[in-house]
């Protein structure tokens, strides 16, 4: 199972991917014109692996925002949220702060 773990603040993003059990990858920091793709560009078909689960993690404010915009189709996909700004922490501390009803 492939998880992809978003972690956010209201200047940059970046991207986790984690295949269960595993450890934590970093896809990197997308670009401004990634950050504007539809929805038929994040879920269709392309190589490499398909995530299927999401778990964000930003500020509080920012997670609401973020849930008010996130297409039904990865809504549907989020195992938990994590109400903390953790986009500067490194990837110890983001599996730190990993929900373990996101694992299962």
């Amino acid at each position: 199972m492939y998880i992809r773990i978003v972690l956010a603040d209201q200047a940059e993003a970046r991207l986790h991917d984690m295949q269960l059990p595993g450890v934590i990858a970093s896809v990197g920091t997308p670009a401004r014109s990634e950050l504007r793709l539809h929805e038929r560009d994040l879920v269709r078909d392309r190589p490499g692996p398909v995530f299927e689960r999401l778990v964000l993690m930003a500020n509080p404010r920012l997670l609401g925002m973020l849930r008010r915009v996130l297409p039904p189709r990865l809504g549907a996909r989020v195992a938990a949220v994590v109400p903390k700004d953790l986009v500067h922490q490194s990837e110890g501390a983001v599996r730190a702060h990993l929900p373990q009803e996101a694992l299962r």
